[in-house]
């Protein structure tokens, strides 16, 4: 382990085989703060969760203290109705912030029809003058050791409503650890950080009278979620071995941080949905109606020539990129303009 002095710049994450972090170098009795149903701003003078203890927000919180010690759980519920974001959840400590126990942000609920995920809660941990201390170094001597200690867990993105053009997939959430005046201790170990996922995009369908009425430029809305990220500006960091590199941040050297592999999961984009016009996804069956005369693909068309669908990207992750969608179109039992009308038509796929 090295222990490299830095000017707190921010922290960019890559991942590989192992997590590349570049980074700017420049028991209880239950839960020691009421637990509201509905999350909001939490003033006290300390906060802290013992060991054994259960903190549970169904909202977005933030709690602001002087200082603040974790060595139980703090667990955002999920999103509970269509299309809700996980709740995210803020710590702000003027002192010292040390976390053995964990911190889980809510999940986001699935899109409803043609609706987006819910983007995973995130993860804000910040100390204006003191350190930021998480794993098993954390700990009290008085405290037994906790297998997997010093989780920090954000939520994953959902998944967009199926539907005729089906809906995005939700950004997973982030993690954002600041210290700008102290040190960030990791203490690496398998599942320390979890980056949300991204939520995989809604299938869009598109049978029967609906072909009538699609437009003839239709832009789909079944992308993928982007991965969450890390973010960590700290004026010192310790607990991961340190490489400077030739490049430099704003006139700072730049240093390469590196994480054992599994201590950093998650991130990954989601795909994003796929789209069939005239045919049935579950089947493979021709899905037109059964006739479809020639004015009513003029009046469909709206005198124009050409039918265009461009099928989407998957979510952008500096881990795993999300896998981009497939457009099926079936034209198999379409009753197409016959012989002395204006001719035929195009039907593109971007």
């Amino acid at each position: 382990m090295q222990r490299r002095t830095c000017t707190g710049s921010p922290l960019l994450v890559v991942l590989g085989l192992a997590a590349t972090l570049i980074f700017g170098c420049s028991g209880g009795n239950g839960p020691s703060l009421p637990s509201p149903e509905r999350g909001d701003v939490i003033d006290t003078e300390e906060f802290i969760v013992e060991a054994g203890e259960e903190v549970r927000y169904d909202s977005s919180t933030t709690i602001r203290a002087q200082t603040a010690r974790i060595d139980g759980e703090v667990i955002c519920g999920d999103g509970s109705a269509p299309g809700d974001d996980g709740p995210s959840i803020t710590i702000e400590a003027e002192g010292y912030l040390t976390i053995s126990g964990s911190i889980r942000a809510g999940d986001g609920w699935p899109g409803g029809a043609d609706e987006a995920g819910g983007n995973g809660g995130s993860i804000f941990l910040r100390s204006t003058g003191g350190d930021i201390t998480v794993g098993q170094a954390a700990q009290s001597e008085a405290l037994p050791a906790q297998a997997g200690a010093g989780q920090l867990v954000a939520g994953d993105g959902a998944a967009g409503g199926d539907g005729l053009t089906g809906g995005a997939g939700g950004a997973g959430g982030s993690i954002t650890l600041e210290c700008p005046n102290g040190t960030l201790t990791l203490d690496a170990a398998e599942g320390l950080l979890h980056r949300g996922n991204g939520g995989d995009g809604g299938r869009g369908v598109v049978g029967g009278q609906d072909i009538l009425a699609l437009e003839a430029a239709t832009e789909l809305t079944n992308s993928g979620g982007n991965g969450g990220r890390l973010h960590v500006d700290c004026a010192e960091l310790f607990g991961v071995e340190t490489v400077q590199s030739a490049e430099q941040y704003e006139g700072a050297p730049v240093f390469v941080a590196w994480l054992d592999p599994g201590t950093m999961t998650g991130g990954a984009g989601g795909d994003a949905g796929d789209f069939y016009l005239g045919i049935d996804p579950d089947t493979g069956e021709s899905s037109w109606p059964a006739e479809v005369a020639p004015a009513d693909l003029m009046t469909k068309l709206d005198g124009r020539e050409e039918l265009t669908m461009t099928a989407l990207n998957g979510g952008d992750s500096d881990t795993h990129g999300g896998n981009g969608g497939d457009v099926h179109l079936d034209f198999s039992d379409a009753v197409m303009p016959g012989e002395g009308t204006d001719g035929g038509y195009i039907f593109g796929v971007g």
